[in-house]
């Protein structure tokens, strides 16, 4: 009792000291001046005190001189540098090179001290993945502090799952560090909820930031497990913040934009994009990040047998990102700034090389989920051996027949059984070939039922891919405000109007149906959506399906069927509208105003 009770106390008391000294940075920010004044690239619409990380740090620094002096002295000195750093940059705007020094100082003297992951054979490497680690994890926590709560949120989740590991493994200077830090981090957040009466800066979230990553490696319990676990855990523990800065990054080199260029371009906001409040989307990336904290947990606890569920959650966040790629404010862009040749004819653009890379990665997932059923309890020694011996020629021969059959080309919107029949074809031969080039390098006694259970998975998981992204499209990629719109006729008019109001655009519209008086159309799917009978009452029907308007596609045939719906909506006041498209002549630098003979509209 007396080792929880203690724990406890800690936390209690950084939680009452952080939230009174946030409350008092509160009145006091404003009558200095200390605020954040609303810009085009941050969310916020009013000043606000962003003074909310010197209440964080104070509380942190006051209990670590009470209850734990001298515990990991040089990461706390070090962390109270970054947070110094910080609070300077929230006030006068440094330099993303200069606060990137001044990180790294932090780092190499954290390492210099002896603080360094041990996963090579070489003393070198580990001290380049550990500063690579610590100034990562530094960043990525200054990334996501973009909407109110989410970055104090995550931390806490974090440094929860840590705390309960600490204590588990007897390491009791960590778990009072890793609960001075929870407590300040909760302390701040009760004055950081939607909406925010304050917000932490740079100098919290590089404090917090950089505390949680130097602490990950500076505990003992890492180096205590197997590699798996040594590698798995801490990212897994730090799933969110590594997801949003790699969405992040990736996204803002693919247009162009330096990545220390701030926007609201990240996870967070482009949930809100689809109709969410603030609230549910900070709610759902705390959902995250604690999934992925708890299947750290089991991942250190359980290193072989809970890596297959860790590979799944990674990959099924893979695919949440590439939905999100794809809403505001960048979407995937189809041409990348790749300049190797070669790579330009393999992926001819940078939404297939994301598939091409995703599909590899679900090869290698497919692969440890076979061995695992096939094997069961025994996934040990030689088998193990086996299986990271053929795990990158596996993944190197589906990446090769993806490229064959052109797997990427299968559209993430609009899957069709060919689509299926393509990936089944990709995942028997590059089967065939993988055993074939397993058994020239020497494993003759390669496991059929391995081979039988991997060509079936690995179809399995890049269709569901597929049909997930399919899932994300047509249930949520609906633009905020957007009318339902349904669509009269099924027709090849029909598939055009259908797949022009998926694209967005002014037309502020989204089908969710098509109409028809034929009743042998009905159950039909043009691009994913679903053609229904009109039956006698169009208006009725109109009304179940909660449609906003009735669109007529330019072109459509009209026959009697047709205008007798049309007439009762009209008679209904359901509004109706019409899709115009035309072609006009080139006439140099811009279009005549006049259609030729051949427009449409």
């Amino acid at each position: 009792m007396y080792t929880l009770l203690r724990p406890a106390w800690i936390i209690l008391s950084a939680v009452l000291v952080s939230s009174g000294l946030t409350w008092l940075l509160i009145r006091g920010s404003v009558r200095l001046r200390l605020v954040a004044h609303p810009r085009a690239d941050r969310w916020h619409a009013k000043a606000t005190p962003n003074t909310g990380g010197l209440a964080i740090l104070i509380a942190s620094a006051g209990c670590y001189l009470c209850f734990a002096s001298g515990q990991y002295r040089i990461v706390a000195i070090c962390a109270g540098f970054v947070a110094l750093l910080g609070f300077l940059d929230d006030r006068i705007q440094l330099r993303p090179l200069v606060k990137f020094a001044g990180q790294s100082i932090a780092a190499v003297v954290v390492i210099a001290s002896g603080v360094m992951l041990h996963i090579t054979p070489w003393s070198w490497a580990d001290a380049l993945v550990t500063f690579l680690w610590i100034a990562g994890i530094t960043n990525a926590f200054n990334l996501i502090d973009n909407m109110d709560g989410l970055c104090a949120g995550v931390a806490a989740i974090i440094c929860g799952s840590r705390f309960i590991l600490a204590l588990q493994n007897h390491d009791n200077g960590g778990a009072i560090l890793l609960g001075i830090l929870a407590g300040s981090v909760l302390g701040f957040l009760a004055f950081n909820r939607t909406p925010a009466r304050i917000f932490m800066g740079d100098c919290g979230s590089m404090f917090v930031g950089f505390s949680l990553g130097a602490l990950a490696i500076a505990s003992p319990m890492p180096g205590t497990r197997v590699f798996v676990s040594t590698l798995f855990y801490p990212a897994l523990t730090f799933l969110y913040p590594i997801f949003d800065t790699v969405l992040v990054s990736v996204l803002r080199r693919s247009v162009g934009r330096p990545i220390s260029l701030g926007g609201r371009d990240h996870s967070s906001h482009r949930l809100v994009s689809l109709g969410l409040t603030e609230r549910k989307a900070v709610w759902l990336l705390w959902l995250l990040s604690a999934s992925g904290a708890a299947t750290g947990l089991l991942t250190y606890a359980m290193p072989i047998g809970v890596l297959a569920i860790a590979a799944l959650l990674v990959t099924g966040v893979s695919v949440f990102g590439i939905f999100l790629a794809t809403l505001p404010a960048y979407a995937i862009p189809d041409t990348a700034p790749i300049r190797v040749p070669w790579i330009r004819r393999l992926t001819p653009n940078l939404r297939a090389g994301v598939t091409l890379v995703v599909d590899t990665l679900l090869s290698g997932v497919a692969l440890l989920a076979a061995f695992m059923v096939r094997w069961e309890n025994t996934f040990t020694g030689l088998i193990l051996q086996q299986f990271l011996f053929s795990l990158p020629v596996v993944m190197v021969f589906y990446a090769t027949a993806s490229i064959a059959f052109r797997t990427f080309h299968s559209g993430w919107r609009w899957f069709s059984p060919r689509d299926l029949l393509t990936l089944g074809r990709c995942a028997v031969a590059s089967s065939v070939t993988s055993v074939f080039a397993l058994w020239v390098l020497g494993i003759w006694d390669y496991s059929r039922g391995v081979i039988l259970l991997y060509t079936f998975l690995v179809i399995a998981v890049t269709a569901g891919l597929r049909l997930s992204m399919l899932f994300f499209w047509h249930s949520l990629m609906r633009p905020v405000g957007a009318r339902r719109a349904a669509v009269l006729g099924a027709n090849g008019a029909t598939a055009l109007t259908v797949l022009v109001l998926q694209s967005g655009g002014p037309m502020n519209a989204t089908p969710v149906a098509v109409i028809d008086p034929d009743p042998a159309a009905a159950r039909l799917r043009i691009h994913g959506v679903t053609v229904h009978y009109a039956g006698d009452d169009a208006c009725r029907l109109l009304r179940k399906l909660r449609a906003d308007l009735l669109v007529v596609p330019h072109g459509e045939q009209l026959t009697y069927e047709h205008r007798r719906i049309l007439q009762q909506c009209r008679e209904a006041g359901v509004p109706i509208e019409q899709l115009e498209m035309g072609m006009r002549v080139w006439n140099g630098d811009a279009l005549t105003g006049v259609a030729d003979s051949h427009a449409i509209a």
